[in-house]
Order: structure tokens, then sequence, then C-alpha cells
């Protein structure tokens, strides 16, 4: 599978996950989670269909307004309900290597003029990558 084939299975993987938090969610229709969201139609639609991604401030905002973990919402990992402090606590405990790795995702995208979303689907990519890794060493270890 070619990179924008993994590209666009990531997004369309992302949309049934945001289409499915939403019909789990206290909202009855998507326009009342896109109004307490504060996003227009047009980004939730493009996020629903598979066509673009949303940043990280978004998928924090859609997460917890949805009350779904937001490593499951933007990567698939864990399941829809686990607690979102989960995730501030690994980048709390972590911090100094996440500031590392956005700095260097930052000044390769500059470097060689790519777009946000082509940037944020490179950090996905990696950190999709480190947790593989990290799971793969806890198997072994046990």
């Amino acid at each position: 599978m070619s990179t924008t084939d993994l590209e666009k299975q990531f997004r369309a993987d992302f949309g049934q996950r945001l289409r499915d938090a939403i019909e789990a969610s206290r909202f009855a229709f998507h326009k009342d989670f896109r109004e307490a969201a504060g996003l227009s139609d047009s980004t939730l639609k493009n996020w629903l269909n598979g066509a673009t991604m949303p940043g990280i401030y978004d998928l924090k905002r859609m997460s917890d307004t949805l009350g779904v973990d937001v490593l499951w919402l933007g990567f698939g990992v864990g399941n829809i309900h686990n607690n979102n402090d989960s995730f501030r606590d690994l980048l709390t405990r972590n911090h100094a290597t996440v500031t590392r790795v956005l700095t260097e995702v930052r000044e390769f995208a500059t470097e060689k003029r790519l777009s946000n979303e082509t940037a944020a689907t490179m950090l996905i990519d990696y950190l999709d990558n480190e947790l593989h890794t990290f799971k793969q060493k806890n198997v072994k270890a046990s």
C-alpha cells in the first residue's frame, strides 16, 4: 500500500471513529455536535468523509465535547471510553520527548515546505510506529 493509500485509509478510519463517537454521544444530530464543538459544517463534513484531518487542538476539543478518549478518536488506540486524563498524563510524563519530536517535525516541515496536514500525518505515523514498538517490547518482556 502506498503512502497516499495509507493516508486515505487513516483519514477514512478517523472519519468512522468520529461518526461512531457522535452516534454514541448525547448529541441527537451532527448539527448539535458541530455547534457544541464550534465547528463549521464543511469542516465536520470533510473530517467525516475522510477528506481532511483535524489538528491536535480540534481533536482534543472534539474528544472533550464527545466525552471520548482523545487517543482513540485520533489514532484508534485503546477504546472509546478510556480516561481522557491518560493523554494528559502521557504528555506530562514525556514532555521533553514530545517537545523534541514536535520541534523536529516543525523544522522538517518548514525546510521541505510541507503543508500542515502532511506534517500532522507524518507526526501521527511516527507516534503510531512508536506505540507499536512500545507494545511489542512490552509483550516480549512479559
